[in-house]
């Protein structure tokens, strides 16, 4: 028996707005689409996990776990990171699912930390000598290979110069599979007309779909 998620959800709202984002085409600043893909996944993320640990939590229990992960978990990483792998592992997922999503996770957070922590000193581009490869011919009357500062190349750093509209979208990707296949272990859905709407048929109302208008 399928049960649904009756409390208002903001994850959900954040995954669709995400998602809105990632399906826009021929948008003219690429790197405006792919950072505002990155952030608001990087919300639901949080915003999910955050909402799921009332089933685990209460009290001062819960807010501490929502702010600093897990009891217990002294790891200098995400605590988004932290409390996904403990769900995870509650909804059973398998050891090679946890592996895999919670490096997608990770490269998620890491992005989303770049963009909100933003350092101008480390997103530059450059331009510096180069070595530039000529040939030259030796004492001995043969030809060699010598090298010479006379050439300049173009060096880009940091997350403004290396977040792609595809990047971006692969992120999401990573993220939203990991939140449907969440559900699916689960047996707990968000109400049919958002599933429906958000996963197509791959959501398990979706040979209902008639019955879900609203």
């Amino acid at each position: 028996m399928l049960s649904q998620i009756s409390t208002p959800h903001f994850g959900l709202n954040f995954l669709s707005i995400a998602k809105e984002y990632c399906n826009e085409t021929n948008t003219k600043n690429k790197l405006e689409q792919a950072i505002k893909i990155i952030i608001f996944s990087a919300a639901a993320a949080e915003a999910i996990i955050n909402m799921e640990l009332r089933d685990h939590f209460n009290g001062k229990d819960l807010e501490k776990t929502i702010k600093y992960g897990p009891p217990g978990d002294k790891r200098q990483t995400s605590p988004t990171i932290k409390k996904w792998e403990l769900i995870m592992k509650k909804q059973n997922f398998t050891k090679k699912e946890r592996s895999i999503h919670t490096k997608n996770l990770g490269l998620l957070i890491n992005l989303r930390n770049e963009l909100i922590h933003f350092k101008p000193h480390e997103n530059q581009t450059e331009k510096v000598l180069s070595p530039k490869k000529q040939k030259v011919v030796g004492s001995d009357g043969k030809l060699y290979t010598s090298f010479k500062k006379t050439g300049f190349k173009i060096i880009k750093k940091g997350i403004i110069n290396e977040l792609t509209l595809t990047k971006a979208r692969e992120n999401y990707t990573n993220l939203d599979n990991m939140i449907f296949n969440f559900y699916k272990l689960k047996k707990t859905w968000p109400h049919p007309s958002f599933s429906n709407t958000h996963w197509g048929n791959k959501s398990p109302f979706y040979k209902y779909k008639n019955k879900y208008t609203n």
